[in-house]
């Protein structure tokens, strides 16, 4: 598979913050996020929002041409749920400005085309996306344990 020319990235960042997912941030991490938080305490919060989000992006894969009907759903959930812990902490030490957290998630989107993690083919391993998945995870619940240690010694 040829990649796309990295200068594709610069028209296609603006487009993934403004349409491709970021935008979505507004909601999730802007609004969703502080009454659960506030309800449930950080980690409950995300673990609810990262199903919730997954869920929301569930017609995608009924989708063809697109790389979702290609993931493990469950797989998924876990990719949402680490990024999930991911932007609310940039949501946290940005204090909460709202274009860090857009920003990151648009990145995040537009820069999936540059390094593909999903063959698109179906009934074959995934190895790169299970490799994303974990990694995405555990650096998530990673400074999901910093973060709440930094909490509890204030």
């Amino acid at each position: 598979m040829l990649l796309p020319s990295i200068w594709l990235f610069i028209p296609y960042l603006p487009f993934m913050i403004l349409l491709g997912g970021g935008q979505e941030e507004f909601g999730w991490r802007g609004y969703a996020l502080l009454i659960l938080e506030n309800e449930f305490g950080i980690w409950t919060a995300n673990l609810i929002l990262g199903f919730i989000w997954s869920c929301w992006h569930l017609p995608l894969w009924f989708i063809t041409g697109i790389s979702q009907p290609y993931m493990n759903f469950g797989g998924f959930i876990l990719l949402m749920t680490g990024y999930s812990f991911l932007l609310s902490w940039i949501r946290a030490i940005t204090g909460d400005k709202s274009f860090a957290y857009l920003f990151a998630h648009g990145a995040a989107n537009a820069f999936i085309p540059f390094m593909p993690t999903i063959i698109m083919q179906k009934n074959v391993p995934q190895p790169r996306f299970w490799i994303w998945v974990i990694l995405t995870f555990i650096i998530g619940v990673v400074i999901m344990a910093f973060r709440s240690n930094k909490i509890s010694k204030e």
